[in-house]
């Protein structure tokens, strides 16, 4: 055997990666994580209309909310007083105070008008949650989903994801409603595009029911926070704002579900009827 064969055969290919993550028929699919082309996003037309992926009068669960800006934005200026609003996150109530020194205004607001805040929150534990126990919602709702361990591997760190979103997906099926729908925003960059979402959905027995570009101005309160918190003098230089990067949501149903989607629906507000304009106005 030459040398030329002998490099090669060593640069073979580990499969760490794959053995690491058992019978996750998604998660092992390494080829789908380098093989996914990503696309430059197209800029979006002047007639672009924005579709909301929920109606006005949902019980919605809002899952990982940074400093609850993008929860009161929606609520205010999305929702009927029927509507239920329960917004929750990963960290407990010292963390947000500590990590997202503007929290405390949004969470007043929501309390005020009606919404619930829950603290210490773990999507991928939500069977075991005591609070949502024989609870249903008509939207389950998690903007920039994220495990925020801070891996520089970006394979080992799509994995981690992968691992995080599958098991929320399997959790959150026994709270949906009949007509219950799964939101998930991402951005359409490196590595989020990466992450074979529609895949892992699948394998937790979800279908595709839509996807419809995040529009942000939808909700002028909402500023993106990442998961280490805001750092002052730092964060705002941060090329990183989830509100100002193309994004788009990922909707998912279970098999036999009759919704319709939502942007192929014959009436929805325009993108400029949305908001009031006389109103003020997360990694």
């Amino acid at each position: 055997m030459g040398k030329k064969e002998r490099s090669k055969k060593q640069r073979k290919p580990s499969q760490r990666e794959e053995t690491e993550n058992g019978s996750f028929s998604a998660l092992k699919k390494r080829n789908s994580l380098q093989t996914d082309k990503v696309k430059k996003t197209p800029k979006k037309s002047t007639n672009f209309r924005y579709v909301a992926p929920f109606e006005r009068n949902h019980r919605l669960l809002l899952i990982g909310e940074g400093n609850f800006s993008f929860a009161a934005s929606l609520q205010k200026h999305h929702l009927d007083d029927e509507a239920v609003l329960i917004a929750t996150c990963y960290d407990t109530k010292a963390d947000v105070e500590l990590k997202y020194p503007d929290a405390s205004e949004y969470i007043e607001q929501i309390l005020q008008n009606g919404g619930e805040i829950l603290y210490d929150v773990d999507a991928t534990k939500l069977k075991q949650n005591k609070k949502f126990r024989n609870q249903k919602f008509d939207t389950i709702l998690w903007n920039f989903p994220h495990s925020g361990k801070g891996i520089k591997d970006q394979d080992r760190n799509i994995l981690d994801n992968q691992k995080m979103l599958l098991e929320f997906f399997k959790q959150s099926k026994e709270f949906l409603s009949e007509k219950g729908v799964i939101v998930i925003t991402l951005a359409e960059t490196k590595p989020y595009n990466l992450w074979n979402l529609k895949g892992l959905a699948k394998e937790a027995g979800f279908v595709s029911l839509m996807t419809e570009g995040f529009d942000s101005s939808f909700y002028p309160e909402y500023s993106h926070r990442r998961t280490i918190g805001w750092k002052q003098g730092i964060s705002e230089k941060s090329n990183w704002k989830g509100e100002l990067r193309d994004s788009r949501h990922y909707c998912f149903v279970l098999p036999g579900s009759n919704v319709v989607p939502y942007n192929q629906r014959k009436t929805f507000k325009e993108k400029s009827d949305s908001v009031d304009s006389s109103d003020d106005s997360i990694d």
